[in-house]
């Protein structure tokens, strides 16, 4: 119980979700918002080099298959 109590405190999170499929970055968006979580999205991964570069994130959610950048 403690523990759960631990995480809803600290929802001051900032989270980048990275997929080139815009459904699933707006579905993270919308479900991570929704717990109350600030979310960025992005479907370009040269893009998301430079937000990450520019903004620090507390969590990445990548999709490691994308073109032009692999991995």
């Amino acid at each position: 119980m403690r523990k759960n109590k631990l995480i809803n405190q600290q929802k001051d999170f900032t989270i980048l979700a990275l997929d080139d499929d815009p459904i699933m970055t707006v579905t993270l968006q919308s479900y991570f918002q929704t717990s109350g979580y600030q979310v960025d999205i992005e479907n370009n991964p040269e893009t998301a080099i430079e937000r990450v570069r520019c903004q620090h994130y507390d969590i990445l959610l990548l999709d490691f298959l994308m073109s032009p950048i692999c991995g």
